[in-house]
């Protein structure tokens, strides 16, 4: 079908567990590793080039009885995954997407509820994901730009998701900018901007937020210097919807399906 369409690319992603059943590199599933080898060469015969996602959503249950996206570790863990993934398939694959939307993958996951494993833990769980899913992303770009791309000239970005949010009246402005620094920032300034790390806008509101809840720090964990400088490369995104955003106490006057945040 994809060549009846004249495509000249074609995303797939890998499943972390079907390659590494364990989660860990001591054990690579044969088996796994050959049905991508047929996918993607199957792909090249017919004059397609794929497009490979490293995570879409399929975490190996053994991480995450660990913690999942919350260890600090799971970036070594995700480094590690796609080293293997580049060892076995970098020949052939010159596009990659290390995660697909980490908005999902953390937000989705710990504040809304609506996504595998649903672990709902908005105050902690969502932050800590979310610094972690970007030290992973940053690890897996560095390990194929350093040994990878000089033999395989390839690229490798992250698929971010944006959700624009626009006001409901003039007056909302600053409360939609607020909304897709939140939604969108948190994941794309630490790659963008020229001074890394999270929106100051962000940075300032969840500290004072943290401290009215009673915690004796920011709920939004901070990064290194060094940490800051290793998030700066290319990214991608992907737009599907937008939202309305008006005063909490405004809801009912909003007309949207989605009344803003």
């Amino acid at each position: 079908m994809a060549e009846e369409l004249g495509l000249h690319f074609y995303r797939i992603s890998l499943s972390w567990p079907r390659i590494l059943p364990s989660g860990f590199p001591n054990h690579v599933n044969e088996a796994g590793i050959a049905y991508y080898n047929n996918l993607i060469n199957g792909l090249l015969e017919k004059g397609i080039e794929p497009l490979v996602t490293l995570y879409h959503w399929d975490l190996p249950q053994s991480l995450q009885d660990l913690g999942g996206w919350a260890n600090p570790f799971i970036a070594d863990w995700f480094e590690d995954f796609a080293k293997v993934a580049y060892n076995h398939f970098g020949d052939r694959v010159k596009f990659w997407l290390t995660i697909n939307e980490p908005l999902i993958v953390c937000d989705g996951v710990y504040n809304a509820d609506t996504f595998a494993p649903a672990v709902k833990s908005p105050e902690v769980g969502a932050y800590l994901c979310n610094k972690y899913v970007m030290l992973a992303h940053a690890k897996a770009w560095r390990l194929y730009d350093k040994e990878f791309k000089p033999k395989y000239h390839g690229k490798v970005s992250i698929a971010n998701q944006i959700i624009w949010y626009e006001p409901t009246s003039p007056e909302h402005e600053d409360l939609a900018e607020l909304a897709r620094q939140n939604v969108g920032g948190r994941y794309a300034h630490p790659i963008y901007s020229k001074e890394g790390g999270w929106p100051p806008t962000i940075e300032k509101v969840l500290e004072e937020v943290s401290l009215k809840r009673g915690y004796p720090r920011s709920q939004l964990p901070p990064f290194t210097p060094r940490r800051l400088s290793s998030l700066k490369e290319p990214t991608t995104t992907s737009h599907s919807t937008t939202t309305l955003v008006v005063r909490s106490d405004q809801r009912g006057k909003a007309n949207s399906s989605q009344p803003g945040r």
